[in-house]
């Protein structure tokens, strides 16, 4: 029973980490470098600075209101910019007849923002990546990656930078696009991360995540299944590490140059 039990509470932990943990390891990186550019703008600029990166506001409020639509729930109030006491933008949403299904809506749509912003960086870089569009997108190559440990992401990291010299490459500063691309750039990554409520709200639902993973391997043969589909999904899972890994380097290399000016 000991046995069947540890086996249980592995594979449970083996797939979590596949499917949710190694998102939400990059997803702490995003949110804790991104908090710190805004961090440095709000000190220098005050309120102003919220003004300054609109763009990002609208777009970390459309990142809710994708999610309900994703999820659908009913959008009741939207208000992508409008500032006042501690709040930058809301969106209000009907979360209809409460279930176990409401709690996992809640994390997806509370999380929204930083997977639109992910999204939006990556689309935004595409025109300096050019031929450089899907990281590693040979089926040879991602066929026979290494699932987890420190072979993986150090291929995760060496895509990323790969990436980011093309996107340095094919640079110029004295291009107006160029310049947009890089305003737009730092508003996005600076609001990017989702506020203490948003977290707030998704936390049953991902310990629902949890939970589901772990009654889906009580039944084995389902177990076996999921971990068949994680050889499937790995190509797939590696691009998308991918470029949260290049959008954290573009996070890394902004907050480098508020700290200098600030």
């Amino acid at each position: 029973m000991k046995n069947y039990v540890f086996g249980v509470l592995s594979r449970t932990c083996r797939q979590f980490w596949f499917f949710v943990g190694r998102f939400v390891f990059l997803s702490i990186l995003l949110v804790v470098v991104s908090s710190g550019i805004r961090g440095i703008g709000e000190s220098v600029l005050e309120m102003r600075y919220y003004y300054i990166v609109m763009p990002g506001v609208v777009c970390h409020e459309c990142g809710h209101a994708l999610g309900c639509l994703l999820t659908g729930h009913e959008i009741v109030e939207f208000a992508p910019f409008k500032p006042h006491d501690d709040v930058l933008g809301y969106v209000v949403w009907s979360p209809g007849e409460i279930s176990l299904s409401t709690f996992v809506d809640a994390l997806i749509i509370g999380t929204g923002p930083l997977w639109l912003g992910c999204l939006l960086v990556w689309l935004l870089s595409l025109p300096l990546l050019k031929t450089k569009l899907l990281p590693d997108s040979d089926p040879e190559i991602t066929q026979v990656l290494p699932v987890k440990g420190i072979p993986y992401w150090s291929k995760v990291v060496k895509s990323a930078f790969a990436m980011l010299k093309t996107m340095f490459t094919n640079l110029k500063l004295v291009s107006l696009v160029n310049v947009l691309i890089g305003y737009l750039l730092i508003c996005i990554v600076s609001e990017m991360p989702p506020s203490l409520t948003d977290l707030q709200s998704g936390f049953l639902g991902f310990l629902l995540v949890i939970a589901l993973f772990f009654v889906v391997n009580v039944i084995a043969p389902l177990g076996q299944k999921i971990d068949q589909g994680m050889t499937k999904l790995q190509p797939a899972f590696f691009r998308l590490h991918v470029i949260m890994a290049f959008v954290l380097f573009i996070d890394v290399m902004i907050f480098a140059v508020f700290f200098l000016i600030g």
